[in-house]
């Protein structure tokens, strides 16, 4: 199954809906407007990046089709629901958030992600800081372990660059800034894609 993974928080998909250009002010005067049009909602289908406008019922009777945004005052029951440190458990989770921080090409979204000159080496460290389990192997175990497992910034070609008298080997990505690492978008994808499989052993 092709699934979408949410790109935007509800902030953006306010302003988004509403087709002004996202800032903090533009967010907070049309989540007022969204406010008052009474019992509705932004939400979306297939693609976060299209948002809609839906009768919370209607959202609430069926959240597989109407996915709700999420914003950081949804971190704390999140973080609950799959760990006070977002701690990454399967590989398969592991493949899933570096696939979502580290983007090989452009996601469009400059409030997500920066794009960055990055060596393996800080990839990894990232890793290790969710996935206790993956400090077992060496850095270049992690890029065998990732080239294997077929994660998308294993593909990005390699530029070598000489720094402080180290030969460097540095891939352009689009990296997802810290602050949304361990929140609304990572936690929220993992938690979701864990309900869904979870739903098929209860069938």
């Amino acid at each position: 199954m092709n699934r979408h993974i949410m790109s935007i928080t509800r902030d953006q998909a306010v302003c988004r809906f509403f087709c002004e250009d996202y800032s903090k002010e533009n967010a907070a005067k049309l989540s007022k407007r969204i406010e008052e049009l009474g019992t509705f909602d932004v939400c979306y289908e297939n693609d976060s990046n299209r948002p809609v406008h839906v009768h919370l019922s209607v959202i609430r009777n069926d959240p597989t089709t109407f996915k709700r945004y999420l914003s950081e005052c949804s971190i704390v029951d999140l973080e609950d629901k799959v760990g006070a440190k977002a701690e990454l458990v399967t590989e398969r989770e592991v493949v899933m958030f570096l696939n979502e921080v580290y983007k090989t090409t452009d996601p469009k979204n400059e409030a997500l992600y920066s794009m960055q000159e990055i060596e393996t080496k800080k990839v990894y460290e990232s890793v290790i800081s969710k996935a206790e389990f993956m400090s077992k192997k060496s850095e270049i175990g992690f890029a065998s372990w990732c080239s294997k497992r077929k994660v998308n910034f294993i593909s990005a070609p390699h530029t070598r660059k000489r720094h402080r008298g180290l030969n460097l080997r540095l891939r352009t990505l689009y990296v997802m800034k810290h602050e949304f690492r361990g929140n609304t978008v990572v936690i929220e994808l993992i938690y979701r894609y864990n309900s869904i499989i979870n739903s098929f052993f209860l069938l």
